[in-house]
């Protein structure tokens, strides 16, 4: 049976260490994260990207910045001993589903080593290969990983394309039939096996006995799994699909799980690429997977408070029939029950409690509660001798109409219990699905305020003083587009042109932005003029004798203005369909006719009364309204800090983007 790929394999290793080592050899180690997953490196070549270490499942490049960081021990560690350090290589150990990254601090050199073999360690070492830190710790049969000790490599596989054909054939015999063999004496996954096996024209001859194995079929595989080394070297991804569901991924065209297991094929520009699309559907199947068993867990809760309180009821109905029986009996026999009453109360008074069995039809007493117990007609029923007969029947209706009361206030809650269960099961799993689904990135220019124009620029605005600072120091370029609302306490705004030159609508629409996260939402206005210049004009240099605070600047020349920009923001949900994360959701911002046409639901705000948090749940509450077919995914949290103050809503609508129309949904 065909098994969900779960770890990249050596061919995978070799296919990406080819693909990838200019790309990282020289890098800058900015930082490091863990993400509770796995570790992440945040590299600067030729830009910042991320570096992804998960031992025992793979290692890839990405530029999206991950949801969730923390600090555990080890990046404690590796934040210490290597940040700002440089890799100045990337190596496979010996054969082994083993990469080994060699990073220079000053003069100072580590090795990191991640294992993509299963039960894997990321391992840091000092240039003698002594161990300083590790995902884990252990002690093995063969090796030990302790702070300390030399660090040893599992044992080893063989080199297969330069072993005699004789050793090769031996080895096979270690399984019963020829794939097994090549499992297990070559050591090959499953899904390499049989793609050597298939593309060696040897497949129909999987299942039969190594020895009727030629030596002319062994070099037929070996030349064969040389090829599809070199193929996987080209750079090429492939992702395997079962059902839409992805499979596998391969850096070579995956010929068996086409051609023999009717499965899908999907492309990708690289294999980097395919490794990162794939892992980042397995975390969202390994999502879905953990909300699936919490919603079972409550589904279990639940059936289990549904069957108390069904059982509840049928107690107090039980009950309440009970005491209405006795309650009508004693009425029937008013004159009998009552004789017995004053027989009981003159016994007792004449000789005690004990003589009072001798008045007729009294079986027991408890003298403490000055209960007794009579039996008539076979019907037993307790009796309160300080009450009269008339008493003890109103007793027992009251105590009958308490437990029907009961009843029906258990079946009211059974109902809830019920109400809440079909909700649970109709909608709930379905919901976690898709919101699973929607799980999205982080893009690295989210941290600022940001808008894609219509012309596609990106604007970025900073949120504070240091954000202010950061955009001009590291993100301005001279032939950008810098924009500042004509007032004191505004974002640095800039419009990342890439040489090109945006039109006047790309400036308005950025203008928006500068405006609207100005002071003057604060402080009420209705519109505020911007300016805008060339990057070039812009500067942390003040004239001879001044001085610059954090985050202001110099202007030099002439400053272009845009007046009375309307203090009007647009928030919208945008769906996107990415090759790597498929569909997912974002906000956006911006003037209402941008944000309206990339929108499946949008509001428009004004500076007003009411605070951030309480407009943006207002606004998800009506988003999720609006939009039926497709779960809104975005937490408020998210809309509260695109919210630039004390707002007030005055639209909510239907953005331009239909949720049928969107096709990674549609598909």
């Amino acid at each position: 049976m065909l098994k969900r790929k779960t770890s990249m394999t050596y061919i995978d290793l070799v296919a990406w260490v080819n693909e990838s080592l200019d790309k990282i050899k020289g890098a800058r180690i900015v930082n490091v994260y863990y993400t509770g997953k796995y570790w992440l490196m945040k590299i600067h070549r030729d830009g910042k990207k991320y570096l992804v270490l998960e031992p025992s499942h793979r290692i890839n490049l990405t530029t999206i910045e991950p949801q969730r960081k923390y600090i555990d021990k080890l990046t404690a560690f590796l934040r210490k001993h290597v940040n700002g350090g440089f890799i100045r290589e990337l190596n496979i150990v010996d054969r082994e589903r083993i990469a080994s990254i060699d990073i220079e601090k000053g003069n100072r050199k580590y090795i990191v080593y991640l294992e993509l073999i299963p039960r894997g360690f990321l391992v840091i070492t000092d240039n003698d290969n002594r161990i300083l830190y590790a995902s884990r710790f252990a002690e093995m049969r063969d090796r030990k990983i302790k702070i300390g000790e030399k660090y040893a490599l599992p044992p080893g596989n063989i080199d297969i394309l330069n072993t005699p054909s004789d050793k090769l054939l031996e080895l096979m015999k270690k399984g019963k039939d020829l794939v097994r063999g090549l499992v297990k004496g070559w050591k090959i996954p499953g899904e390499i096996a049989e793609e050597i096996l298939y593309r060696a024209g040897l497949y129909e001859l999987k299942f039969v006995d190594v020895s009727s194995i030629s030596r002319n079929d062994v070099s037929k595989l070996v030349n064969t799994l040389r090829d599809l080394i070199n193929e996987a070297k080209r750079g090429k991804g492939y992702i395997i699909l079962s059902n839409e569901d992805y499979f596998s991924f391969t850096p070579y065209y995956p010929r068996v799980f086409q051609e023999i297991h009717g499965l899908g094929i999907k492309e990708l520009e690289s294999f980097n690429t395919a490794i990162e699309a794939y892992f980042a559907f397995i975390e969202k199947v390994n999502e879905y997977e953990r909300l699936k068993k919490e919603i079972e867990a409550e589904l279990e809760k639940l059936d289990k408070v549904i069957n108390e309180q069904k059982q509840a009821i049928e107690r107090y109905k039980e009950l309440s029939s009970k005491y209405m029986d006795l309650a009508n009996y004693i009425s029937l026999n008013i004159n009998e029950v009552e004789n017995i009453l004053d027989c009981v109360k003159k016994m007792k008074d004449k000789y005690g409690w004990d003589k009072i069995v001798e008045c007729k039809g009294v079986v027991n007493y408890n003298k403490n509660k000055g209960i007794i117990e009579i039996m008539l007609d076979n019907k037993a029923i307790e009796l309160d001798i300080r009450l009269t007969a008339w008493d003890n029947a109103r007793k027992y209706y009251k105590l009958s109409g308490e437990y029907k009361a009961k009843a029906e206030r258990a079946k009211e809650a059974l109902q809830e219990l019920l109400r809440k269960k079909n909700e649970l099961m109709s909608k709930t799993i379905e919901v976690a699905r898709k919101e699973v689904i929607m799980l999205r990135p982080r893009m690295w220019f989210e941290r600022y305020h940001w808008l894609i124009t219509s012309e596609g620029y990106l604007v970025l605005a900073g949120r504070d003083a240091s954000q202010n600072e950061s955009l001009v120091r590291k993100h301005l370029e001279p032939t950008d587009i810098f924009l500042h609302a004509d007032i004191h306490g505004a974002p640095a705004t800039i419009i990342k042109t890439r040489g090109r030159v945006p039109s006047e609508k790309s400036i308005l629409e950025a203008a928006v932005i500068a405006a609207c996260y100005s002071k003057a939402w604060k402080l009420g206005l209705a519109s505020i003029d911007v300016f805008w210049v060339r990057g070039e004009q812009v500067s942390k240099t003040p004239p001879s004798g001044e001085y610059i605070t954090k985050g202001a600047f110099m202007i030099y020349g002439k400053k272009n203005y845009l007046k009375n920009v309307e203090l009007k923001l647009a928030v919208g949900i945008e769906p996107i369909c990415d090759d790597v994360y498929g569909f997912y959701e974002r906000v956006i911002v911006g003037p209402e006719d941008l944000v309206m046409k990339r929108s499946l639901v949008y509001a428009v705000i004004v500076s007003g009364s009411r605070e951030a948090k309480t407009v943006a749940k207002k606004m998800i509450d009506e988003f999720k309204k609006a939009v039926t077919n497709i779960p809104i995914s975005i937490d408020a949290r998210e809309i509260e800090e695109r919210i630039p103050g004390k707002s007030d809503i005055i639209k909510i609508n239907k953005g331009l983007v239909k949720e049928e129309e969107i096709e990674c949904i549609r598909d």
